[in-house]
């Protein structure tokens, strides 16, 4: 299994609130924040040009889609663990599907940034929700 990732250099994320800003590299862990954007702001804010749409699985079991930019450079990104489970390899996705998705930038157990891919902010509602 391959698995190719880049490091882009983003921009920076600042929070408007008095006293202090929040200021925040979406790459970065952050435990402080949260951020989910549809799966059209995930891929303009990371320079993604396509996205190839058949589930794949790594060899833990874990389920991902491929994602590239305009210079065909691959980066995988995992669904959330509730999702991973009720999709099947080799699954294709339909554009509904990819419209239903958000991605969620999310800090793990090791400190690590990840971006999840999930149908929902989990317990939380979206202020695009709304």
């Amino acid at each position: 299994m391959w698995m190719v990732t880049t490091s882009l250099k983003l921009p920076l994320l600042s929070l408007g609130r008095k006293g202090s800003p929040v200021t925040t590299n979406l790459r970065e862990p952050n435990k402080n924040l949260m951020k989910t954007l549809s799966l059209k702001e995930f891929m303009a804010l990371l320079s993604f040009a396509q996205i190839i749409p058949v589930v794949r699985r790594n060899n833990n079991g874990y389920a991902f889609l491929t994602f590239t930019n305009s210079s065909n450079e691959a980066e995988n990104i995992y669904f959330s663990k509730t999702m991973s489970n009720s999709l099947t390899e080799g699954e294709k996705t339909t554009i509904d599907f990819l419209r239903s998705l958000k991605a969620c930038n999310t800090v793990n157990a090791a400190g690590e940034s990840r971006w999840k891919l999930t149908d929902s902010a989990g317990s939380r509602v979206d202020l695009s929700a709304l």
